[in-house]
């Protein structure tokens, strides 16, 4: 396995971490909720070496997830 392939999964690994906390602020009827449930998957499936990370559009994707958790961190109320 290479070092890119390693460390793509870590960063799976920790946005999954993320995410999840994402997905704690947003409401259980919303379509922004099966957004975050799809970068879930996807997540899933780099963390769990499925996916190919010498592929350009895994890291556009990784990118995106990046920009999805942000985007809800900053428009969604922190659940206490």
């Amino acid at each position: 396995m290479s070092l890119v392939a390693i460390a793509q999964q870590q960063r799976a690994k920790h946005l999954s971490v993320r995410l999840d906390a994402c997905i704690d602020r947003i409401g259980d009827s919303s379509v922004v909720k099966q957004h975050a449930v799809m970068y879930a998957a996807f997540l899933t499936d780099l963390g769990a070496g499925r996916l190919d990370t010498a592929d350009p559009n895994i890291a556009d994707m990784v990118g995106l997830a990046d920009e999805f958790c942000t985007l809800v961190e900053s428009e969604y109320q922190t659940v206490n």
